[in-house]
C-alpha cells in the first residue's frame, strides 16, 4: 500500500523541483492587456521634443518622459532609471543631449513600492510594457534599444536583461548585485544579468560608499563576456566624465550622428 502511495505522489508531483518543470516566471504579464496611454502635455525646444505621458502596467499608471529628436525615424531607444528615492527627472539632460544625435529617451518613475518585492516586479514588468509599445512606434527602431540604469535603475536593469531579450546594450552604473529585503531570492540582479546576451558597459565610483565597488564588481563579473567596465574617481553618482563616456559609448552602439 505505501509503495503505490509513493508511486501515485511521484505522478501528481511531475513538475515539482526535482522532476525537471520550469520556475515560474516572476516577471511574467500579460501582454494583450490595453497600454491606456495618456499625454499630459508636450513641449519642444530646439531639435528635441519632451512629451509628459503615463501609461497602465502592474495594476498602477506608470509615468514616462518620452524625449525624442523631431526629425524622421525610425530613432532607436534608450531607456533610462533612475536611481533608489529618486525620480524620472534624473536623466532628462543626458536624454535631450542623446536626442540631439537621434536616440528616443524614455524615462520612467519607479512605480510605488509597497515591498522590495512588489516594487521591483512592477518596475520590470512596468519596462516590458514599454518594450511592447516600442513595438507598435514606426517611428522607433526596436532593433536598437539601450538601457540606462544608476544603482537600483542598475539592478532594475540586471533583472530586465535577463527578463526580456528585446534590449540589447545596457549600461549599468553603481549597481548592486543583490536586493536588500525578504523574499526576493528569485530576483536577484546577479542570478537575471547572467541570463542576457546583451552588450553592458559597467561603471563603478572607486569613492563609492552606497554600493562598495566589490560589490558592484560582483555584478559585472556575472554579466556575459560581451562586457566593458570602467571605474571612475568619483563617488556613487559618479561624474561628467563618467556621462560623457556613456554618451560616446552609446552613440558608437546605436548608430548616433
Amino acid at each position: 500500500m505505501l509503495r503505490r502511495l509513493a508511486l501515485v505522489a511521484l505522478l501528481v508531483c511531475g513538475g515539482c523541483a526535482g522532476g525537471g518543470g520550469e520556475e515560474p516566471d516572476p516577471f511574467a504579464y500579460e501582454r494583450n492587456a490595453p497600454l491606456l496611454v495618456s499625454v499630459a502635455d508636450e513641449q519642444s525646444a530646439g531639435g528635441v521634443e519632451i512629451v509628459d505621458a503615463s501609461f497602465a502596467a502592474a495594476g498602477r499608471r506608470v509615468d514616462v518622459w518620452v524625449v525624442s529628436p523631431r526629425r524622421p525615424g525610425p530613432h532607436p531607444v534608450i531607456l533610462f532609471q533612475h536611481g533608489g528615492g529618486s525620480s524620472r527627472n534624473d536623466f532628462l539632460d543626458e536624454a535631450a543631449a542623446l536626442a540631439e544625435r537621434g536616440a528616443t529617451g524614455i524615462l520612467l518613475q519607479a512605480p510605488d513600492r509597497p515591498s522590495i518585492r512588489g516594487g521591483v516586479v512592477a518596475n520590470v514588468v512596468a519596462w516590458r510594457r514599454v518594450l511592447d509599445w516600442v513595438e507598435e512606434q514606426q517611428r522607433l527602431d526596436g532593433s536598437r534599444i539601450a538601457f540606462v540604469g544608476i544603482s537600483y535603475g542598475a539592478a532594475i536593469g540586471g533583472d530586465l536583461a535577463g527578463a526580456d531579450d528585446r534590449v540589447s546594450t545596457f549600461v549599468l552604473m553603481s549597481g548592486p548585485p543583490r536586493w536588500r529585503g525578504a523574499g526576493v531570492s528569485d530576483l536577484e540582479p546577479e542570478d537575471w544579468v547572467g541570463k542576457s546576451d546583451a552588450r553592458f558597459l559597467f561603471q563603478i565610483g572607486r569613492r563609492d560608499d552606497v554600493v562598495p565597488p566589490a560589490d558592484a564588481q560582483q555584478l559585472y563579473g556575472a554579466a556575459p563576456e560581451t562586457k566593458e567596465l570602467r571605474r571612475y574617481d568619483a563617488g556613487h553618482v559618479l561624474n561628467e566624465g563618467a556621462q560623457q563616456d556613456r554618451i560616446r559609448w552609446l552613440s558608437a552602439r546605436l548608430g548616433l550622428g
